[in-house]
């Protein structure tokens, strides 16, 4: 094929395959427009290079990589034991980079965001890894931001105490759930292991996104929960 028509038949199969993802993740990655439609809040960009790199990657190199970043583990690894559907571990590949003009050559770079709320599962994950960049030829630089495990405690004296204050002081029982998050309490009883600890706070949507947004009325009950339970 001719550079021009490659190039068409390239686009061509990124733009069905982007469609296709679209499609699949219209649930949790679309909005609904003004005549009441689904449509997907995925974006994909396609930049023109202002000149043609003056070297490639061989293509020996292309189908490794090809072949190392479809072997990366995408999603849930493991489902919590103790709390059924709760997500106990998974991991993310959220950043693929590949930089032609390197100072060692081209350079492929993966990001992963693992989370877990068990530290022997992010270790197993780490190892796991490991194996998988020996085998591929890559190097793994390691866990850059390490966020600790927190395992919940269902027989914790804190959650029995703040379910007895919301029970008393809103006269119906407290929503108690787990969430699939890092969270602030992870780092405290990472340090100090004896410690009771839980998380509660006013109503919050769509975290850590543009859309984040607070409930303001749910404030005002909360401190009045925290205060209360820590008399």
């Amino acid at each position: 094929l001719g550079p021009a028509r490659a190039m068409r038949k390239l686009l061509s199969a990124v733009e069905g395959l982007f469609a296709t993802v679209c499609q699949e993740f219209l649930g949790i990655e679309g909005e609904t427009d003004a005549n009441g439609r689904r449509v997907t809040t995925l974006r994909l960009e396609l930049t023109r290079l202002p000149a043609v790199p003056p070297s490639a990657i061989p293509s020996a190199d292309v189908r490794r990589i090809l072949n190392f970043v479809a072997l990366i583990p995408h999603g849930v690894l493991r489902f919590s034991p103790d709390m059924p559907g709760l997500v106990e571990s998974s991991t993310s590949m959220g950043l693929v980079r590949l930089r032609l003009q390197h100072a060692d050559g081209p350079h492929l770079m993966v990001h992963t965001f693992t989370r877990s709320s068990r530290d022997s599962a992010l270790q197993q994950y780490a190892e796991e890894c490991n194996a998988l960049c020996e085998l591929a030829g890559a190097q793994n630089s390691g866990r850059l931001y390490a966020f600790p495990g927190w395992t919940p405690n269902v027989n914790s004296k804190a959650l029995a105490a703040a379910k007895t204050v919301a029970q008393r002081v809103f006269g119906k029982p407290a929503r108690v759930y787990s969430v699939h998050a890092g969270l602030e309490a992870g780092f405290v009883v990472q340090k100090y292991p004896q410690m009771d600890a839980i998380s509660i706070g006013p109503l919050i949507e769509a975290a850590h996104s543009a859309q984040e947004r607070m409930l303001i009325s749910s404030v005002g009950r909360f401190w009045e929960l925290l205060t209360q339970t820590v008399q």
